[in-house]
């Protein structure tokens, strides 16, 4: 998974940090804050430098205390994370799933829609076309909706533009450009992503002209801000029927995952189809 936080190992070592400075901090404050009158006998004669070597001690002889805390703390984390971006796809489900201007492929009128935040430079995403194909060939009833989410530079937004300016002039092509662009070799510049649309049938001048349109600009625009009204910051991420799934997801995985909501979905349609009732004359 790609991200636009700073690194994990980054991370994980001032949270290691942190951790210890709390540790020695919450020692001084329990040796402060007991007052002559009110303190137990085990604190009596207690000097700031004997607390200092007790911590370092706990902390040299059981450093995993440290790290076991620290694991736990970023599972925590990890899923109240989760937890909060999941409440927010649902305020912003009519966004991710109707914005016309959202280069679409599979059935229109599917039962599941699952929505791609991806980027053209991500390895993980680009591991994900070949699922993302099974998927549509294994399903009449899927729709995936892409959102390209360009996180990685200069190369990524270009490859945007490129997509959604082949939406624009003819959508029946946008499946060939995203493979195509997902699998381009070699340094990705305007002449070669131009190369790609006129072999696909694109005109060059008009594709070239789309690209730089301020409307493609606008859906830029408005998939990051989307991604940031949700929480969404890393690609790949996918929402398959508005169920969260962050990260790269192998076939048999994402296939299963599908299926169930197409099971639900199916029900939930059957339920509320109306029921024809009356007598005959």
């Amino acid at each position: 998974m790609v991200t636009n936080n700073p690194p994990k190992s980054n991370l994980v070592y001032y949270l290691i940090v942190l951790a210890m400075l709390s540790l020695a901090f919450f020692f001084f404050l329990k040796y402060q804050g007991v007052s002559g009158e009110a303190r137990d006998a085990s604190y009596k004669g207690v000097t700031r430098a004997e607390v200092e070597s007790i911590v370092k001690e706990t902390l040299n002889s059981n450093p995993k205390l440290v790290v076991d805390s620290l694991q736990k703390w970023s599972i925590a984390q990890e899923k109240a994370a989760f937890d909060e971006v999941q409440k927010r796809l649902d305020q912003f489900k009519d966004k991710l799933e109707n914005n016309t201007n959202d280069p679409r492929v599979g059935n229109p009128k599917g039962l599941v829609k699952l929505v791609s935040f991806y980027d053209y430079s991500c390895g993980y995403c680009r591991r994900m076309l070949p699922v993302e194909e099974k998927l549509l060939s294994n399903h009449a009833e899927l729709q995936i909706i892409y959102k390209p989410f360009p996180i990685l530079g200069e190369s990524s937004v270009l490859a945007t533009r490129a997509i959604l300016a082949a939406n624009l002039l003819d959508p029946s092509k946008v499946s060939k450009m995203h493979t195509e662009l997902f699998n381009q070799k070699g340094e990705r510049n305007m002449e070669s992503v131009i190369a790609i649309a006129s072999s696909l049938g694109y005109d060059a001048a008009a594709f070239s002209a789309k690209m730089a349109d301020k409307a493609v600009e606008q859906i830029i625009q408005e998939t990051v801000e989307l991604a940031g009204s949700i929480g969404i910051r890393s690609t790949p991420t996918l929402v398959i029927n508005g169920k969260l799934i962050p990260g790269a997801v192998n076939f048999e995985d994402i296939n299963l995952l599908v299926t169930e909501a197409l099971q639900k979905a199916s029900t939930t349609d059957a339920a509320a189809a109306p029921t024809s009732s009356g007598e005959s004359k």
